[in-house]
């Protein structure tokens, strides 16, 4: 039977070779978007072979359900032998599912991945989860702004260059984590969101921050905006295969158009001919995140279902 173990910063090293979502893209698989929700979700991880799988417990305001992950394999293993350890790892959780007298459930699912659990579990019916679609963006369209469809966030951004000849962008470092930390303090006193996801969140970016070094060892990347002296936004995220997750990003709105500037500098410093999209995650439900997301025009949706 698999055995399950939670996951902890101790683990990292021999989780991150599996944590590379590949042509599916979804921010779920990457290294971010498991060790920044691995106490939320109380997650959990076991090997089958030589397949990963993860466990995750959504809490009541997520439906309270416990659900597997599609199985992940090592990226350099040959397809076929991929195919093979995922039926594999499949076999093993509907057994320990069975032994544990837990429903068989999965979630999230990428479309990529549905087929093969359907046709793993035919009786499983899957239900789209629209607050958790990732938005995908072209990687050149957030580094022009070029086009119509693009000059609302163009005036924004030049309206915060006009208005502040002194801003300047950075990348993540040593020498200015401390002033990002500092900002997101001060974040934290003026009204941060309360509700249970928001401030494990917020938890977790200062985890980050505090252990900037740490993380930045196993492939986290970041920016500081600033104006002047002052830091106006931060992001953070990684970069995997040709993709830059953006897994977090905050700002202050006391200079117009910090948060469009902070896009587009995330990706004119960190997108070029081989990184080509952007992942900014979901939108969680938030009808005003949605109408922002929308609003940058993504290439498409990574769909995810929750398949019981």
């Amino acid at each position: 039977m698999l055995d399950f173990q939670p996951i902890t910063w101790e683990t990292r090293l021999r989780l991150a070779p599996y944590l590379q979502p590949g042509q599916a893209r979804h921010c779920d698989a990457t290294l971010g978007g498991v060790f920044l929700w691995r106490d939320y979700y109380q997650m959990q991880y076991a090997f089958c072979g030589d397949a990963l799988c993860l466990l995750a417990c959504y809490p009541p305001v997520e439906g309270d359900f416990r659900a597997f992950s599609f199985p992940l394999t090592l990226p350099e293993l040959p397809e076929e032998q991929a195919q093979s350890a995922r039926r594999q790892a499949l076999s093993a959780i509907a057994d320990y599912a069975k032994q544990k007298e837990i429903p068989l459930c999965f979630c999230p699912v990428t479309g990529t991945e549905l087929d093969s659990i359907q046709q793993a579990f035919p009786g499983l019916q899957a239900e789209p989860c629209r607050q958790w679609f990732d938005y995908l963006y072209a990687a050149e369209d957030l580094r022009q702004l070029a086009g119509r469809k693009f000059g609302g966030q163009r005036n924004h951004i030049n309206r915060f260059k006009k208005e502040n000849p002194n801003w300047r962008f950075e990348k993540l470092q040593p020498d200015n984590v401390a002033a990002a930390q500092c900002f997101f303090d001060e974040y934290l006193q003026n009204g941060a969101k309360q509700f249970a996801a928001a401030q494990e969140e917020n938890r977790k970016i200062t985890e980050v921050l505090t252990h900037w070094q740490d993380y930045a060892s196993i492939g986290f990347i970041g920016g500081v905006l600033f104006v002047a002296n002052s830091v106006a936004a931060f992001s953070i995220g990684e970069t995997v295969g040709d993709t830059l997750y953006v897994h977090t990003e905050k700002a202050s709105l006391f200079w117009h158009g910090t948060y469009p500037a902070i896009v587009q500098q995330m990706a004119l410093a960190y997108t070029d001919e081989h990184i080509v999209w952007v992942n900014r995650e979901d939108d969680a439900g938030d009808d005003g995140l949605r109408t922002v997301k929308l609003s940058w025009h993504p290439a498409r949706l990574i769909e995810k279902y929750r398949i019981q």
